[in-house]
């Protein structure tokens, strides 16, 4: 048997969840136990991410903002297309 203080972790995927019990009272005064849950995503855990993990974030981060720039870029270069055809 473990004894109360010493924390067991748990993963569920990308979270890192620790269970702490600690002694409380229910309604009728006995003595209950509870558990205390807090998990952290694996950005905020104490491990922290995988190399690969921040690769894949910023090639996601990285392929956004082309799609965005090229977007962008394609709608102004067409409208000053538009308005020097317009001059003429």
């Amino acid at each position: 048997m473990r004894p109360s203080s010493e924390l067991m972790r748990v993963t569920y995927g990308h979270a890192a969840c620790d269970t702490r019990p600690w002694p409380s009272r229910n309604f009728e005064g006995g003595p209950m136990l509870r558990v205390w849950i807090r998990c952290q995503a694996w950005w905020q855990s104490d491990d922290g991410a995988s190399l690969v993990e921040y690769a894949l974030l910023l090639l996601l981060i990285a392929v956004v903002a082309v799609v965005v720039i090229t977007q962008v870029g394609g709608t102004a270069s067409s409208a000053i297309d538009k308005a020097n055809t317009g001059f003429k």
